[in-house]
């Protein structure tokens, strides 16, 4: 464990600060009491493309691949086996980037969003994100206790682990886009887009040595037993330092006038060369020749090489081979003379977007930017992608998004192709894509008038809603509602009823969500309103009959209540109370009178706030309703959950660390906040009632979250007063009350710093006398009380008012 306070050790050619707002926030998290926070890693799961290894390194005797996207494999040639490690394991961010290993067999891991992370042969994992201006890691190199790190904005030295010196173009670095580091000798090198800086740790110097080289772009720089070597686009140089203090470039010998792209070397000196696309070419340790190394063509794609613990070269990136069941890009490593290493199924493309339960306790995916299939995440944790077989002939997907699944009764699957009309998928009851069945329903051979269908749903009748994205309007192409209301004749025109602004009630033609209130009553969301439909007395009959809508476009149905510009999506609680997520102003949450306008003492605003419970953004994309009547709301910069048991209300979140960071979320949040989520944009939410489980899609996968296990693991709410609140300059301190048992208090400023904490209090006791770790008053403003008894935790905001 971390511990919250860190010695600032500044030396060097810059000192930077130590740690900036969300290394804080990681620091305080790393401190939190296991089960403190909403939910724990064992009580997650994800489901991730593993789409290409970018690069990789010798990590003991296995092989360590940075994921882009998927996070870390390490894969054992021994056995071939291959292990993730994700965001469930501890890793901040999946978008690993670049990997080293230093010699106490530590694996270190850039990434392209979170900083740099630290594995250790045992398995821990430790964030370093105080890197000045440099969470995007490119180049990494070590060399005893010093790290050196290099990306977009510059480089710098870790020290221990923590972040020590930084070098810029302000400080001698020729240019701060690098894309190398190197350790050679007593010096370390960085390769930028503008030639090497050497940097001399004894004289605590930076200059540039670019005599020489035929091009000034360094893509690769590796320690040889001849010399430094850099690659270029124009091919490959050894740095001659036999002049003192004339260091000069030199043309390896024999030339290679090839655009490098990565470069390895073996424990006994061989260098191995990647060109983009697909040369690799070999140097023997002494040796005075190339070999090409030949590539198996249209079955990989290469990102470059990498030698194992005994020597023996491997080509790293993904395989292109379009296999029976897993014919997307999968990551891979390739031997020469064996062959290609296991891959990993995972999510089929990335950026998840349509989704549907399937009913037995896993659930369907449709991702982009791949456009021929779906993912099925099952219950036993296996993972099959249906991917295209032949295209639009009755046999196989249409080409396009799959932006919208619904599963009904009868187990088959409606998929909405973004471009191109709906697909009815009829899986095999084994799982076999080639088994499974399809019809096509396009616009141009159907009676089906939709191209882009946002949402699809089936009623208590069977019937299946189309709803529209009113997105390249022709006529009433892509607007209002397309009703199915015989499944069984998708092609017959007398079985669909078409419903548009201009021939019904509907109040636009731009639809987004609906939710079923009875067998006969629908509400929709769509742009500037939502409407409550009963066709009761038939489809037809109601379609123009006023009575039988009813229109709310601000809520509460006042002057002053909040116009509804953009609702994203409604759902019905098992108690009558309806939600909206709207994008913009948060969640809303009301009853329907049956003769009376929809009051403000009917409605429930969850938005952000400083103070008090709040969303991690306004842009609320979905909600989802568990067994508990808990209301789970997805948004761009992750999820919530708002708890009313009895009238005292709450709300946990969950994000990732791009959003705590970008969102300025330290300034609400303890970083606790902080979870396994693949992506805090989330675009989709659904909730398993039988198995009590919550699934969320997000920018780099599904979560599926055991919403049961967290409420058993936090032990049940815990409640406490914390006063006077405001505290004022003739106040003696503040008190906690209204809790059983002895606790621990902690109490954090908004950047998530700690500033006091107190062991064994009790009901009634003085906590704090608002003075800080170092003795001093603290300022005016808002801090945030964090209280913790037998593994339960609850917050409270103060406010200081001097």
């Amino acid at each position: 464990m971390i511990p919250a306070r860190l010695a600032h050790r500044a030396r060097g050619v810059v000192a930077a600060p130590l740690w900036g707002v969300a290394a804080l926030a990681v620091l305080a998290a790393a401190a939190t009491p296991a089960g403190a926070g909403p939910g724990r890693p064992s009580d997650w799961d994800v489901l991730i493309p593993h789409l290409a290894i970018v690069d990789a390194v010798a990590f003991g005797d296995r092989l360590a691949g940075a994921d882009d996207g998927g996070g870390l494999l390490l894969f054992d040639p021994a056995d071939g086996s291959i292990e993730t490690i994700d965001t469930i394991d501890g890793l901040l961010s999946l978008r690993a980037q670049v990997l080293a290993t230093d010699a106490a067999g530590q694996l270190w891991v850039g990434t392209a969003d979170a900083g740099i992370a630290r594995l250790d042969p045992a398995g821990s994992i430790l964030p370093i994100t105080g890197l000045q201006a440099q969470l995007d890691v490119r180049a990494l190199a070590t060399d005893g206790s010093f790290v050196y790190y290099g990306g977009p904005a510059g480089a710098g030295r870790l020290v221990d682990a923590l972040p020590e010196q930084t070098f810029t173009e302000d400080n001698g670095l020729v240019d701060d886009d690098v894309r190398a580091v190197a350790v050679q000798g007593a010096r370390v090198w960085f390769g930028t887009a503008a030639g090497v800086s050497r940097f001399d740790p004894a004289a605590n110097s930076l200059d540039t040595v670019v005599t020489g080289l035929g091009d000034l772009d360094v893509r690769a720089l590796v320690s040889t037993p001849e010399g430094l070597v850099a690659g270029t686009p124009t091919g490959l140089y050894r740095l001659d330092e036999s002049v003192p203090d004339s260091a000069v470039w030199v043309a390896l010998t024999p030339a290679l006038p090839i655009a490098v792209d990565d470069l390895a070397v073996s424990p006994e000196g061989a260098l191995a060369v990647f060109s983009s696309p697909a040369r690799v070419v070999l140097r023997d340790a002494g040796g005075s020749g190339w070999t090409d190394i030949v590539l198996p063509t249209g079955e990989i794609e290469a990102r470059g090489v990498v030698f194992d613990a005994q020597g023996r070269l491997w080509v790293h990136g993904s395989t292109l081979t379009a296999g029976r069941i897993h014919g997307d890009r999968k990551a891979v490593f390739y031997d020469p003379d064996a062959g290609f290493s296991p891959t990993v199924r995972g999510l089929f493309g990335t950026l998840p977007r349509g989704f549907a339960l399937d009913g037995g306790g896993g659930i369907w995916v449709g991702a982009f930017p791949v456009f021929d299939g779906l993912t099925h995440w099952r219950a036993d944790g296996g993972v099959v992608a249906y991917d295209r077989r032949e295209s639009g002939a009755g046999d196989g997907w249409m080409v396009g998004l799959k932006n919208a699944i619904a599963r009904t009764r009868d187990g088959d699957l409606w998929v909405s192709t973004f471009t191109a009309g709906v697909t009815r998928m009829r899986p095999s009851l084994d799982d076999d894509p080639e088994a499974a069945t399809y019809l096509h329903l396009e616009p141009d051979t159907s009676p089906l008038r939709t191209e882009r269908v946002r949402r699809i749903a089936e009623d208590a009748a069977g019937r299946i809603w189309f709803l529209s994205s009113a997105e390249a309007v022709v006529g009433d192409l892509n607007v209002g509602i397309d009703i199915l209301l015989d499944p069984q004749q998708p092609f017959d025109p007398s079985s669909w009823l078409k419903l548009t602004p201009s021939d019904s009630r509907l109040a636009s033609g731009a639809m987004w969500d609906l939710d079923f209130e009875s067998d006969t009553v629908v509400w929709l969301a769509m742009a500037g309103a939502i409407q409550r439909w009963d066709f009761s007395a038939g489809l037809q009959a109601s379609r123009n009959d006023d009575l039988a809508w009813r229109t709310i476009t601000r809520l509460p149905e006042s002057s002053i209540g909040t116009e509804l510009t953009v609702p994203r999506d409604i759902e019905r609680g098992s108690d009558g109370r309806f939600w909206v997520a709207t994008d913009g102003d948060g969640v809303f949450g009301f009853e329907v009178r049956s003769s009376a306008l929809v009051l403000s003492s009917d409605v429930t605003q969850l938005r952000v706030s400083n103070f008090g419970i709040s969303l991690l953004s306004d842009r609320a994309r979905q909600v989802a309703i568990d067994a508990r009547g808990d209301v789970w709301v997805a948004t761009e910069a992750g999820l919530n959950r708002f708890r009313d048991r009895g009238g005292e209300r709450a709300i946990d979140s969950w994000t990732d660390f791009l959003a705590f960071d970008s969102f300025g979320l330290a300034d609400r949040f303890l970083p606790d906040v902080l979870s396994p989520l693949p992506g805090a944009n989330l675009t989709g939410l659904t909730f398993d009632a039988e198995r009590d489980e919550i699934y969320a899609l997000g920018r780099g996968g599904v979560s599926r979250l055991r919403a049961g296990a967290i409420e058993a693991a936090s032990g049940g709410d815990l409640e406490f007063g914390v006063y006077p609140n405001p505290l004022h300059a003739d106040d003696d301190g503040v008190y906690v009350d209204d809790f059983e048992g002895e606790a621990t208090v902690e109490v954090y400023n908004v950047l998530g710093v700690l500033m006091h904490t107190a062991r064994a209090v009790r009901a009634g006791e003085r906590v704090w006398d608002t003075r800080n770790l170092l003795g001093e008053r603290v300022a005016s403003g808002l801090y945030v009380v964090r209280l913790t008894v037998d593994g339960r935790t609850a917050l409270r905001t103060l406010a200081v008012e001097r």
